[in-house]
């Protein structure tokens, strides 16, 4: 063999060498990618698994933003019915009150008139029996003029109490 063919030979053993050395690193970087392609493919399944739960959640959050519309919406016309219903007491309650009043000088007028004009008639009607022709005209006359001043005394108490309203 000849001195040249030697450094070819121990060239091509060093190449052989390197080449050896070459196909044990691929075969390692071979083996680390297909550790990284079921590591990605992992994280795709997991991805994927978070996409399904969010778009449920998404699903879900839309359903509450419904029924918090829908709530929203029963809220505002219970609001309106609940003041409709406050305009209506406060109408009532100013019923109520003008009724108190009217029904007020309605007792008064009872009081203060009817039941004195009928006592009145009442004792009128007992001295007409005693005396019957003398005290008829003049009881009579004084049975309306009694009548009359109670009627004119209870009409100058509702104008003064109208006056004490006004002022």
């Amino acid at each position: 063999m000849t001195e040249e063919t030697k450094i070819i030979l121990e060239k091509l053993e060093e190449m052989n060498s390197k080449i050896s050395d070459m196909d044990s690193r691929i075969s390692n970087m071979d083996s680390k990618m297909s550790d990284m392609d079921a590591r990605i493919s992992d994280m795709d399944s997991k991805i994927s698994d978070m996409d399904t739960r969010m778009s449920d959640m998404d699903s879900k959050i839309s359903d509450m933003d419904s029924r918090m519309s829908d709530m929203d919406t029963r809220m505002s016309d219970m609001d309106f019915r609940i003041s409709n219903m406050d305009s209506k007491i406060s109408d009532m309650d100013t019923r109520m009150s003008d009724m108190d009043s009217k029904i007020s000088d309605i007792q008064l007028t009872l009081e203060n008139e009817t039941n004195k004009n009928i006592q009145i008639i009442a004792e009128g009607h007992l001295d007409l029996s005693r005396k019957l022709d003398e005290a008829m005209a003049t009881e009579n006359e004084k049975e309306m003029l009694l009548i009359r001043v109670n009627r004119l005394e209870n009409e100058l108490r509702k104008i003064k109490e109208r006056l004490e309203k006004i002022a």
